[in-house]
C-alpha cells in the first residue's frame, strides 16, 4: 500500500522556502525532485540525434545528388542541420516542467533560436530563481569551437531582450586550448556583469539523454560560469 505524505501542511503554503521545506519533511527527495522537474522524451531525443549525426555525415556526390552543385548541396546540408539542431534543442528544452520552449522567435531587432519562457515551479530549485521570466538559447552546428564572436553576439541578444541568462549549444563545445581560454575568460566577465551565458556542446546533450539530465547540467554550469572554473565550464 502506498504511504501518501500529509497535504494538511501544505495548504498554508505561502512561499518557496515553506514548499521546499514541505518537500524535504514528507521524505521528497532531490532525486524525486529532478524526476518531478524533467520529463525528457529520450526515445525521441535520441531519435533526433541520430537524424542530426546522419545529416552530419552525408558526403557529396556529383552523382547521386544531381542537379545540385557541391555549393547548393552544402548550403542545404547546413540548412536541414540548422533546422534538426534547433528541434532537438527545443525537444529537450520543453522536456524540462519547469521551461517552456519556442523556436524561431522574431522580436523588433533579434531573431531568436529558441525562446524559454521559465513556468512557477522553476523556483524549486534555488539558482533558477535568479535567472529572471526568460532564457534565450542560440545553436550553432558548425564544425568549430564556440568563439568569442559568438559570445558576444548572444551577450548583446540578451541585453536587447532584458534577459540574464543564455544559453549556446554548439556542436564542439568550447576548446580545451588556444582560443578557447580566451572564450571561458569572456564567459566569467559577462556573468560578473550580471549576463550568464552557458555553453553546451552535442556531447553534453547526448550525455544528458543517458544520464542524470539537462536540467542538472544547466545549473551547474550557471554556478561554474559564475565562479569562472574553466574546466567545467566547457
Amino acid at each position: 500500500m502506498t504511504t501518501m505524505p500529509n497535504t494538511t501542511a501544505l495548504n498554508t503554503v505561502t512561499t518557496v522556502d515553506s514548499v521546499v521545506s514541505y518537500l524535504s519533511t514528507n521524505g521528497i527527495d532531490n532525486k524525486a525532485i529532478w524526476a518531478h522537474l524533467d520529463r525528457t522524451d529520450r526515445i525521441k531525443v535520441k531519435k533526433l540525434l541520430s537524424e542530426l549525426d546522419a545529416i552530419d555525415a552525408e558526403i557529396f556526390d556529383k552523382d547521386a545528388h544531381k542537379p545540385l552543385s557541391n555549393k547548393q548541396f552544402q548550403a542545404d546540408k547546413s540548412g536541414r542541420k540548422g533546422k534538426k539542431f534547433e528541434e532537438l534543442t527545443t525537444e529537450l528544452l520543453q522536456g524540462l516542467t519547469c521551461f517552456k520552449a519556442k523556436h524561431n522567435v522574431f522580436t523588433d531587432v533579434n531573431q531568436i533560436d529558441v525562446l524559454v519562457t521559465l513556468q512557477p515551479n522553476a523556483s524549486i530549485v534555488p539558482s533558477i530563481r535568479k535567472w529572471g521570466d526568460r532564457i534565450i538559447c542560440e545553436c550553432k552546428f558548425h564544425d568549430k569551437g564556440v568563439s568569442v564572436d559568438w559570445v558576444e553576439k548572444l551577450a548583446t541578444i540578451l541585453g536587447n531582450n532584458s534577459a540574464s541568462v543564455g544559453i549556446l549549444i554548439s556542436k564542439k563545445g568550447i576548446a580545451r586550448k588556444g582560443p578557447g581560454a580566451n572564450t571561458t575568460h569572456l564567459l566569467h566577465l559577462l556573468a560578473v556583469q550580471g549576463k550568464f551565458i552557458i555553453s553546451l556542446s552535442r556531447n553534453d546533450l547526448e550525455d544528458c539523454v543517458n544520464g542524470s539530465g539537462l536540467l542538472e547540467l544547466l545549473v551547474d554550469r550557471y554556478v561554474e560560469v559564475g565562479m569562472g572554473i574553466p574546466q567545467f565550464m566547457r
